[in-house]
């Protein structure tokens, strides 16, 4: 194929209109690539589109795409016409496009299909080498039109214009009826040939060193570069670059004489010294690279390649340093956890069409169409519905500037977080801590979380934000555990209330220390207070809405003692509170009537501070008289009082003791007898005798009157 040349004035650089996100036509096969020196632009041809791109070295970015009539092959400027001329070997018109509007403004009629063109400055005619008429066509731009041909010995490959001597070398590749692999000198004075230079196989490009006056010929297949001295047209060197490194393409570096071939079977440019006729080194580049030219407004070397891009050659340190139209990713992945995963697939646009590539173990590097999306898997294949390896990374983006992406997948399983709560729900649920993705974070409840497998969860002790000092939703256990598997987790809250409770003594002595009998988390339990001495109070938390007790009263170490509280020591738990318990001794006084249907004592009896006088009053039955009362601790009483007045200083145990009555008639002043006892008969002498040895018997019971101080 022919390289793109121009030559001609140089004129100021005229700018090109520029689109936003102007990217590539795809696919775009780029075989061939020329520097404008009018503009400073490089344009490449598209073998995918039938087009030209038109990139801007300085932004490293393509500006506009030129729609052609046929297949480019082979480019060509005039600086005087602002037109650039491409050659179609499809088909036998040349298009012509104004490079400063990017628009094709007119076609050639060359007669012929054409492998290659070049523009002598010096007569303004173009000259098209053509493989299927082994010719010349020279053509006027002007006129749009043949004026000559000039006949070749064999088939034409390549062709180039040199300014230092004026003429056009063809290269030429010999046919079994024409054997010979040479470079042809055509005069363009005379349209003739005047010379063949014998050259190495399939002369496939050809170039100019301008400073030092060679013409620089590749021979693709026998794999060396010749050199050229146009002043006698003789090779002065040969260079060897491998056999069956394809050679395709070379340009020249005016800054330090050293010419870049490309080659295009090794995936490589290399970097010939003119000065000793060795290869100097060799850059890696992107398959398949073909195109090549020098910019001496940057200083670097543009390859082309068929997979859609151009890359940029930094000629100080002689390495890739951006690329054009594509960018390069290098996708690596790694993975906690168990295997069963499937690799990892990037997912990416090349050259127009969406390829899928797996990542091996040691990482992928591919060049994507600039502009165009990547994606990788948020999800690994091979997950399934109860294990998972997923990241939560970004895994899609648009290709940008070369770029390195590695991602970490989890190895995961679902677990359903559920909680009840009892005594009434909170107004939120609680968050449980666990790992996602290798960092901690906030689980919801009540729904699934995939989480790091062999990883730990906790619920929270309290629900902290509808909790308070004195209220709360509190969980019964731990609520850890260690996600192995998929399956769900069910924790209950209770809600409670807190109850600070205090009790003391007033009067002598100290009370016992009373139990506190709540409910806890569910289950009932029973507590002994601390001693008030030695802790003031205390706070306890007890479930809602269940019912609450404290000792009350206490019993002494006495029968017949007890400590005694007037506060509620019960309840039903429905919000926080306060109890402060103030107990008392008291003394128990009973009271009883003997026989008990022989009258009543009141009161009935009860519980009394010490030192409390309590009075009693006894109330014959009809009947019955009262003959005494017997108080416990003291010696009997036989008087016949009706009242009793009795201080505690002791447990107390009155009795009232009662008898039959004997009736007795009292004659009021006035006259008429009047019973005793009203209602009853007059007894009978026996009768009487029976009331009083039952009177007897009991004064014969012992009576005593307890007073304790």
């Amino acid at each position: 194929m022919s390289m793109w040349t121009t030559f001609g004035g140089l004129g100021p650089r005229s700018s090109v209109a520029q689109g936003e996100g102007v990217t590539l036509l795809r696919p775009a096969y780029l075989g061939e690539l020329a520097y404008n020196p009018a503009n400073g632009l490089l344009y490449a041809s598209n073998d995918g589109n039938f087009s030209a791109a038109v990139i801007d070295p300085k932004s490293a970015s393509v500006v506009a795409n030129v729609r052609l009539t046929g297949f480019p092959w082979g480019i060509a400027f005039s600086s005087t016409l602002d037109e650039a001329f491409v050659g179609n070997s499809s088909g036998t018109t040349i298009s012509v496009f104004n490079y400063k509007t990017d628009a094709l403004v007119s076609t050639i009629n060359a007669q012929v299909t054409t492998s290659g063109i070049a523009f002598d400055p010096a007569n303004g005619r173009l000259y098209a080498a053509s493989a299927t008429a082994r010719s010349v066509q020279v053509i006027d731009p002007a006129s749009r039109s043949v004026v000559a041909t000039v006949m070749l010995p064999t088939i034409p490959e390549e062709i180039l214009y040199d300014p230092s001597n004026g003429m056009i070398y063809v290269g030429l590749y010999g046919t079994s009826l024409v054997p010979g692999e040479k470079v042809a000198v055509v005069d363009p004075s005379t349209n003739s040939v005047v010379k063949t230079i014998p050259v190495g196989y399939y002369p496939q490009g050809l170039g100019y060193d301008a400073v030092d006056g060679y013409v620089l010929s590749l021979g693709s297949s026998s794999g060396n570069l010749a050199v050229i001295k146009d002043s006698t047209d003789s090779v002065v060197a040969n260079v060897t670059l491998g056999s069956g490194s394809g050679p395709f393409a070379v340009a020249f570096d005016s800054g330090n004489g050293m010419a870049y071939v490309s080659l295009s079977s090794e995936n490589k440019v290399a970097v010939v010294s003119l000065s000793t006729f060795s290869v100097a080194t060799t850059i890696p580049v992107a398959p398949v690279t073909q195109g090549i030219t020098f910019d001496p407004g940057t200083g670097n070397v543009y390859v082309a390649s068929t997979s859609g891009f151009v890359q940029i050659i930094d000629t100080t340190s002689n390495a890739v340093s951006g690329t054009i139209g594509a960018s390069p990713l290098t996708v690596g992945y790694s993975v906690f956890g168990e295997p069963g995963y499937a690799p990892l697939q990037l997912s990416f646009m090349q050259n127009g069409v969406l390829t899928k590539s797996p990542v091996p173990p040691g990482g992928l590097h591919v060049y994507a169409d600039s502009g165009s999306t990547w994606a990788v898997q948020q999800v690994l294949n091979g997950s399934q519905a109860s294990r998972r390896w997923a990241t939560n990374g970004v895994t899609s983006g648009v290709v940008g500037p070369p770029e390195l992406l590695n991602f970490t997948y989890y190895e995961q399983v679902p677990i359903y977080f559920g909680y009840s709560a009892a005594g009434g729900s909170p107004p939120q649920p609680p968050s449980i801590r666990g790992v996602e993705f290798g960092k901690a974070a906030s689980l919801p409840a009540d729904s699934a979380s995939w989480v790091d497998r062999g990883t730990s969860y906790q619920y929270p002790g309290t629900l902290q934000a509808a909790s308070s000092s004195v209220e709360r939703w509190a969980l019964t256990g731990n609520g850890s555990g260690v996600a192995l598997s998929a399956g769900s987790v069910n924790q209950e809250y209770y809600h409670q209330f807190s109850y600070t409770i205090s009790y003391r003594s007033v009067g002598m002595g100290f009370v016992p220390s009373p139990t506190l009998t709540m409910t806890y988390f569910g289950n009932v339990t029973s507590t002994k207070l601390p001693n008030p001495l030695i802790t003031s109070q205390s706070s306890y938390w007890m479930d809602a809405g269940k019912s609450w007790s404290v000792t009350n009263p206490i019993p002494a170490g006495t029968a017949g003692e007890r400590w005694y509280s007037a506060r509620t020591a019960s309840g039903t738990v429905a919000n926080a509170a306060s109890l402060n318990l103030t107990y008392q001794l008291q003394y128990q006084l009973s009271v009883a009537a003997s026989p008990t249907n022989g009258g009543s004592v009141s009161p009935d009896g009860g519980w009394y501070a010490p030192g409390t006088t309590v009075e009693l009053a006894a109330t014959p039955a009809s009947g019955w008289r009262l003959i005494g009362w017997n108080v416990s601790a003291g010696a009997p009483s036989s008087g016949q009082a009706t009242n009793e007045s009795v201080t505690l200083l002791s447990p107390t145990a009155v009795v009232a003791q009662f008898s039959l009555g004997v009736v007795t008639t009292t004659t009021p002043a006035g006259g008429g007898g009047i019973p005793e006892f009203p209602g009853q008969v007059v007894a009978t002498a026996m009768i009487a005798v029976l009331i009083a040895a039952a009177y007897l018997a009991v004064r014969r019971q012992k009576s005593r009157r307890t007073l304790k101080g």
